[in-house]
C-alpha cells in the first residue's frame, strides 16, 4: 500500500471513530437507592414509610428487608413496582444488596430497640440486618437510625432504664451512626436526596455554603470539584469547620 492511500485509510478510520463518538454518550448515573431495614416492630411506620415517600422521587429507589411477621402487612403499603424490592429478613439477598450499595446511596434501620442497639453495638452481624448495617457503614455509606423506641424522654438520673437507653444512643453516636426521629425523617431523607444528587452528577459551578450544609447533613465527607467550579469563602470555611473535603482535579 502506498503511504498516500495509508494515510486516506488513517483518515477516514479517524473520521469514522470521531462520528462515533459524537454520537455517543455516556449512560446516565443510577439512582440513589434507600435501603430501609426493619428487624422490629414499632408504632412509628407511618413516619417511616412517609420518610420513605420523600426519597422516593425523580425515580429514586426504596427496598426493603424486613422481619418476616411483618412482610404482609407492609408490602400491602408499598407502591407495586416496589414489592419485588421488599424481603423478609432471613431470607433477603444479603450479598447482593451489599453488591449493589453505591455512593450516594442510604440505609435507614427503621427500628431500634434496646435488643437491636445491643447486638449492632456487639457486631453481630450472623443478623442479615447488621451486617448490612455495618458494611455500608465501613463502605462510608450514610446510615440513619430511627432513635425514638430508645428515647424514653425519662430523667436518666434517677430512672435506670432511661439511663441505658441514653448510654445506648451515645455509644451508637460515638460508633459514627446518625440518630433521628422519625418525625425528622421526611426532611432528613429529603436533604439526603440533594446531596446525593450533589455527589452523583458534576459538582456545580459555584459552591455556596448552604450547598456544603446540604451536603454534611446527608452524611457526604467529600466532594470532587471540577476545574470551573468556583468555591465562596463562606463555603471553604464552612467546608473546613464540618470537615468536608474538596477535592480539585490533578
Amino acid at each position: 500500500m502506498r503511504a498516500d492511500e495509508l494515510e486516506r485509510l488513517i483518515q477516514a478510520v479517524t473520521d469514522l471513530v470521531l462520528a462515533r463518538l459524537k454520537d455517543w454518550a455516556p449512560p446516565a448515573p443510577e439512582p440513589p437507592t434507600l435501603t430501609v431495614l426493619w428487624p422490629a416492630p414499632t408504632p412509628l411506620r407511618d413516619s417511616i414509610l412517609a420518610g420513605a415517600a420523600a426519597f422516593r422521587t425523580d425515580g429514586r429507589r426504596v427496598r426493603w428487608l424486613v422481619r418476616a411477621d411483618l412482610l404482609d402487612e407492609l408490602g400491602s403499603r408499598l407502591p407495586a413496582d416496589e414489592r419485588t424490592r421488599c424481603h423478609a429478613l432471613g431470607r433477603a439477598p444479603v450479598q447482593a444488596v451489599l453488591a449493589d450499595l453505591r455512593e450516594g446511596d442510604v440505609v435507614l434501620l427503621a427500628a431500634a430497640h434496646f435488643e437491636a442497639a445491643r447486638l449492632l453495638l456487639a457486631l453481630r452481624d450472623d443478623h442479615d440486618w447488621i451486617h448490612v448495617l455495618v458494611q455500608a457503614h465501613l463502605a462510608g455509606r450514610p446510615v440513619v437510625i430511627c432513635e425514638d423506641l430508645l428515647a424514653t424522654g425519662a430523667p436518666a438520673a434517677t430512672n435506670p432504664v432511661a439511663r441505658e437507653a441514653d448510654g445506648l444512643l451515645r455509644q451508637l453516636r460515638q460508633a459514627g451512626y446518625r440518630l433521628a426521629p422519625a418525625r425528622d425523617l421526611p426532611r432528613l431523607l429529603k436533604d439526603m436526596t440533594r446531596a446525593c444528587d450533589a455527589g452523583l452528577q458534576d459538582a456545580p459551578d459555584l459552591l455556596t455554603e448552604q450547598d456544603v450544609e446540604n451536603l454534611v447533613r446527608a452524611g457526604r465527607r467529600e466532594l470532587r470539584l471540577h476545574a470551573r467550579t468556583l468555591v465562596t469563602p463562606l463555603a471553604r470555611s464552612r467546608a473546613d469547620e464540618l470537615g468536608l473535603g474538596l477535592l480539585r482535579p490533578e
